[in-house]
């Protein structure tokens, strides 16, 4: 097979919405990454997994969930950074996995992306920033709302952090059901948008 590039992509989420099973579906992969059925965390650190999907080498990242019972985000914090230091690619996208059927913007997203804003360090890498929803079965949730209220939303949110103000990311929205990649039309699509849109972006180095 002939491989075209290369590109990677880091998941953060709060623990239970799916970032392992998402980046088992997103690299084509079931056994990549260990999921659970239960609401404790899956993924106690930092976890590189990759496949090679059209020609592309796809490397998918999975974070410890924020907010997880082992309470070690803010040591957790260092941990992500001195990872994405050694990826001499760099990185060309980064990911929020939220649980769509739970699409609440509470105190617990508003600390997660404090925390993303910290390991950014950076203003420039919100540009490089897409949202993911798990768990979107069909007829249960609103996509058009979702993509408008939620995201400007996390937008205007963003734009309060100390550098951050004159920001204006487009911050694609994508509505996915990882558990039935394999059958699922819609969810099959949508990972196809997920990798053209990573595909687009240059790698920034930490």
């Amino acid at each position: 097979m002939n491989i075209t590039k290369e590109v990677t992509v880091v998941a953060f989420g709060e623990t239970g919405v799916g970032k392992s099973e998402n980046g088992n579906a997103f690299l084509q992969r079931n056994d990549a990454f260990r999921i659970s059925d239960s609401p404790g965390s899956c993924t106690s650190d930092v976890c590189l997994k990759s496949n090679i999907i059209d020609g592309i080498i796809v490397n998918y990242i999975d974070t410890q969930g924020f907010y997880s019972s082992s309470n070690l985000d803010e040591k957790y914090l260092f941990q992500v950074v001195n990872f994405l230091k050694k990826m001499k690619s760099g990185i060309n996208a980064f990911f929020i996995i939220l649980n769509i059927q739970n699409p609440r913007f509470d105190s617990g997203i508003q600390m997660m992306l404090r925390y993303i804003n910290q390991i950014f360090n950076n203003p420039k890498y919100w540009n490089q920033v897409g949202i993911i929803f798990t768990r979107c079965y069909k007829d249960h949730y609103d996509r058009k709302t979702v993509e408008t209220e939620y995201k400007q939303t996390v937008i205007n949110f963003i734009k309060s952090f100390s550098g951050c103000e004159n920001l204006n990311p487009l911050m694609p929205c994508f509505f996915v059901n990882s558990k039935k990649w394999k059958t699922d039309q819609s969810t099959q699509q949508e990972y196809k948008n997920v990798l053209d849109f990573v595909s687009n972006l240059k790698p920034t180095k930490f």
